[in-house]
């Protein structure tokens, strides 16, 4: 399946399996042509990150093979990787 990194900045972000890139992609298209804005997506270990992206910032998207996570849900409800934290 494939996989895909958003890089802001500096800062990489695995997003999760199934994350629809184009919507991504046209969000911060869209955040940068308005100056800029924060654009939301939900990121590995189903976890909601808001990310303030804006004209001069490199991003980079990339796209990648991988054995399918059956964790990986993009369900926002059920987050793991998280151990030892009273959620």
């Amino acid at each position: 399946m494939k996989r895909y990194t958003a890089t802001v900045g500096t800062k990489s972000y695995t997003m999760a399996q199934g994350h629809p890139v184009e919507e991504l992609r046209e969000a911060m298209v869209a955040a940068i042509h308005a100056g800029g804005a924060f654009v939301d997506f939900i990121v590995f270990g189903n976890r909601r990150i808001w990310v303030l992206v804006s004209p001069g910032l490199p991003v980079i998207l990339e796209e990648s093979e991988v054995e399918e996570d059956e964790r990986d849900t993009g369900d926002v409800s059920e987050p793991f990787g998280l151990d030892g934290y009273d959620l």
